[in-house]
């Protein structure tokens, strides 16, 4: 057997010695002449498993290279039995590629597997019966070059005692012997159970000492409890038959405890919507009630879990952001948009396309072709344009139809609705005919959420509807209708703009000499008539503010 393990302080290359002196016992030399059958790459925790699988034990040594960083395992003596030699990469993993070739050493010959990486990690390999698996990190701190491979170390770095890393290398070893070196460097109680037998081969690189762990555990279909201070190793299915035992006797323990009864006052929160949350962590025997007046949650169980409900309610009880939406919906002229200032496509806003429905109806008076024209944008603040919409209202390029303000919380919905309703005839499952009003106009729906450095992202949904110019269809009525959804992510008292609901209106102007232009027949001779057509677009702006207490209170 040979085992080695050290341990170094970061940035510093361990001592010749080994810190751990063990008990160096004779191995079996693996058998040479082996044949690799197969190489196969998965998806192992943090990182990727490479299992080299042969019909006999491999005799190996392993080393890495820079520019570009590789991971080599040569095996004397060794031959390849398949013909495909190059394996690309799992998508995400730290692998690209694994490369296998038959070569020589002199006068001997074997097999070389080369890992091609993405960027330097740490790694390991271990011998598991008749195979060799290497475990590769996703992303780690370098490996160990080959000048410092000969020199077995460990890094003392790592933010907590479990980040500590070692380098084991073992042949024959038995396996209580490792674990007892493992619990030495991690300062672990490493509990054995007598079902631990056997003797196990590993070589580490610069891994964790609980990596280096799981892969002796998983090599062995062994498993583990963690305790905390102790870790308990045994059996896989010991192990599972004993955590079935506790939770039976837990669950038997709990039916014996008496019920309890406690009230909860919610504060901030809805208490019925909080109760689906709370009930997970109650009994069987366990039930929750909910007191809409108070806003309270009446909890029975035992002690224990109303400790572990009432922690949970502490928890999620929290005072929720208020956020003021003010909406302002403006009638403009097309051609005088461009005069407002308006920055369309703002590089701080995570825009989505906004899209129509299949059955909605357009046609001269309605929304032209919205799906093309939908466009976002900012202004740093309404009231910079505020003064340029005046003035083009008195000049009829533009109409302020609504200024509606609603204050709603974070993460909930807030709607504004600006029409009329109208009775439509429907039929009924029936069939006789019922007047039902349906609300044509403009609708507003903002679901804003407060995001970190007061930026808030806002789920805008803006539907705006209109009778059609034909006005019945088999006794009907034809509503032109557009809608959009789009996120829209703002800072804190910023507008966001929502554009291109253009509408094509037609106004006849009469001119001529009074009196006698509205004489009969004759009339005609005296006035003239004039059409202009004029495209108008609806705008709406929006300007979330987040509102503290004393803002609130105002």
């Amino acid at each position: 057997m040979r085992l080695g393990i050290s341990r170094t302080r970061t940035g510093r290359r361990a001592g010749a010695g080994v810190a751990l002196p063990l008990l160096l016992l004779l191995a079996a030399a693996p058998a040479l002449g082996a044949t690799v059958k197969s190489i196969s790459l998965k998806d192992a925790g943090k990182g990727t498993q490479i299992v080299v699988e042969a019909d006999a034990p491999i005799n190996y040594h392993d080393f890495t290279l820079e520019s570009p960083d590789r991971i080599v395992i040569d095996c004397p003596g060794a031959a390849l039995s398949f013909t495909e030699r190059v394996w690309a990469g799992r998508e995400g993993s730290n692998v690209k590629s694994v490369r296998a070739t038959e070569m020589g050493w002199g006068k001997e010959t074997g097999a070389r597997i080369v890992l091609d990486l993405a960027q330097a990690a740490s790694y390991g390999v271990s011998q598991v019966g008749n195979n060799i698996v290497v475990a590769i990190e996703t992303s780690a701190p370098a490996i160990e070059t080959p000048s410092r491979a000969s020199t077995a170390s460990a890094s003392t770095s790592g933010d907590t005692p479990d980040g500590r890393r070692m380098s084991l290398d073992v042949q024959g070893a038995e396996i209580q012997t490792v674990l007892r070196s493992l619990s030495e460097f991690s300062g672990k109680n490493i509990v054995a159970s007598r079902e631990v037998k056997g003797v196990v081969t590993l070589r580490l690189r610069n891994v964790p000492w609980r990596h280096a762990l799981d892969i002796l555990l998983r090599a062995q279909g062994l498993g583990m409890i963690d305790q905390g201070q102790t870790i308990v190793v045994s059996n896989l299915e010991t192990l599972r038959k004993e955590e079935m035992e506790r939770r039976t006797a837990e669950r038997s323990q709990e039916e014996l405890l008496p019920l309890l009864t406690r009230i909860v006052p919610v504060s901030y929160a809805n208490a019925d919507e909080m109760a689906k949350s709370v009930e997970k962590t109650l009994t069987k025997r366990g039930h929750i009630e909910v007191d809409k007046r108070s806003n309270s949650l009446l909890l029975t169980d035992i002690d224990e879990r109303l400790d572990m409900a009432e922690s949970m309610i502490r928890s999620l009880d929290t005072k929720t952001p208020q956020v003021e939406i003010v909406a302002r919906l403006v009638d403009v002229d097309v051609s005088s948009t461009r005069s407002l200032g308006i920055e369309w496509g703002a590089k701080n806003l995570d825009l989505f396309d906004a899209g129509v429905g299949e059955d909605i109806t357009i046609n001269a008076r309605g929304v032209s072709n919205p799906a093309a024209t939908m466009k976002i944008g900012t202004v740093k603040s309404f009231g910079s344009i505020e003064a340029t919409l005046e003035a083009l209202e008195t000049q009829n390029k533009a109409n302020i139809i609504s200024n509606p303000r609603i204050t709603t919380v974070n993460n909930r919905e807030a709607s504004v609705v600006v029409g009329q309703q109208i009775p439509l005839i429907v039929q009924d499952f029936a069939g006789n005919a019922v007047t039902q009003l349906t609300t044509i106009g403009i609708k507003l729906s903002v679901t804003p959420h407060i995001n970190v450095g007061n930026k808030i992202t806002m789920d805008v949904h803006p539907e705006v509807s209109d009778l059609a110019s034909q006005a019945t269809v088999q006794g009907g009525i034809i509503i032109n209708t557009t809608m959009a959804d789009t996120r829209v992510m703002v800072n804190d008292g910023e507008t966001a703009v929502i554009g291109g609901l253009i509408r094509s209106n037609e106004s006849v102007t009469k001119r001529g000499v009074p009196v006698l232009m509205d004489l009969p027949i004759i009339g005609a001779l005296f006035r003239s008539n004039s059409t202009t057509k004029a495209k108008r677009e609806l705008l709406i702006f929006v300007t979330p503010k987040i509102l503290n207490d004393q803002s609130a209170s105002n």
